[in-house]
């Protein structure tokens, strides 16, 4: 039997609760789909770390973008 909870109740049970921030609908969702971009960025950024260092103190921001662009 699955059990399902609405937007409003989860909304109304973090903001009932004074030790939390306040969150509106909007930054729910928003905070929903953000996991994914943050995996994302994280993959990227340990290649731009590879990159640099690979290639100390050679390798500056245009030469790491021209290398993650190839």
């Amino acid at each position: 039997q699955e059990l399902y909870v609405t937007v409003s109740f989860v909304l109304d049970t973090i903001n009932s609760n004074p030790d939390l921030p306040h969150l509106s609908r909007s930054n729910y969702y928003y905070t929903l789909g953000k996991d994914d971009k943050d995996l994302k960025n994280e993959k990227i950024m340990k290649r731009i770390k590879k990159i640099f260092e690979e290639h100390k103190p050679r390798y500056g921001y245009r030469r790491i973008t021209a290398q993650l662009r190839r």
